[in-house]
């Protein structure tokens, strides 16, 4: 996994038994350690939100509040809101921040897919904004 990581990501998302059993650190600690290998490593905290490493600073980037019905498929919510602000070169917060609003959709419904586009549109919009 480390030399997958060296040689191929310059992303990685990790929840935090992945980051513990990649690393047996903490999730801070793993933060910091994946952080050698790949340019932007992100711990995923479900509820409690997520870990990024922007610059030194390891920064917790808190959840938005749903009624949370089903999480299958929140994580890679998740990421998707965090790929689409990283490619358009976002600060990593703010990046952090619209994968927490699509997650919080994806969770307030049954399924792995958010299917209320006007949602999607409206969480996209305020981070755009931001």
């Amino acid at each position: 996994m480390w030399r997958a990581l060296s040689d191929y990501a310059d992303l990685a998302f990790l929840n935090e038994e992945e980051a513990h059993a990649l690393t047996g650190l903490t999730e801070a600690e793993a933060l910091v350690a994946v952080a050698n290998e790949v340019h932007t490593p992100v711990v995923k905290l479900g509820a409690r939100g997520s870990l990024i490493l922007d610059g030194n600073e390891i920064v917790h980037v808190g959840i938005h509040p749903a009624n949370a019905i089903d999480t299958t498929g929140a994580g890679d919510t998740y990421a998707a809101g965090f790929i689409h602000g990283w490619l358009r070169n976002w600060p990593l917060p703010r990046c952090a921040d619209l994968g927490a609003r699509l997650a919080a959709l994806t969770v307030s419904q049954i399924g792995a897919v958010c299917r209320d586009k006007k949602a999607i549109a409206e969480a996209l919009a305020i981070s755009e904004s931001a």
